[in-house]
């Protein structure tokens, strides 16, 4: 059974050796799931996500940042995590599907919560609400601050 998971605030993906870094952890752990936080991109392409992982056959979902703060990643095997259902914010991406090998239904959340205490209640709450409105096993990950 495959499950593992690597969760990483990158703080930004644009210099050349967290890339690096990041393809060669990614190649040695060979992770179910990756969620990456702070990537700090308004825009990346297909191919620029693709590079990282290191082979074709992944799937993804992006929140932008904005301007230079936050950017959420979540990159899975497909092979292994069948996603039925994406949500995004710009506060976390939940990804709800079917682990093949376990045959169970499942949801993963990357998490990149506000700083501020001001919105952390809040932000908080609505994160339960989503989350306890889906009668699945939830893995959460990221940065809750």
């Amino acid at each position: 059974m495959d499950l593992s998971i690597l969760s990483w605030n990158i703080r930004g993906v644009r210099r050349s050796e967290k890339r690096r870094a990041l393809k060669s952890l990614i190649c040695k752990v060979r992770p179910c799931i990756v969620f990456l936080q702070e990537c700090k991109l308004e825009k990346i392409s297909d191919f620029e996500i693709r590079k990282l992982w290191g082979c074709a056959n992944m799937e993804f979902e992006y929140a932008p940042a904005v301007g230079s703060s936050g950017g959420i990643l979540c990159m899975w095997n497909p092979n292994i995590l069948h996603v039925s259902e994406r949500f995004s914010s710009r506060r976390y991406i939940a990804l709800i599907g079917v682990h093949k090998q376990l045959g169970v239904d499942c949801g993963f959340v990357n998490v990149y919560g506000p700083s501020s205490n001001s919105k952390k209640v809040k932000f908080l709450e609505e994160l339960l609400t989503f989350l306890n409105a889906k009668r699945i096993p939830w893995c959460l990950g990221g940065i809750l601050t």
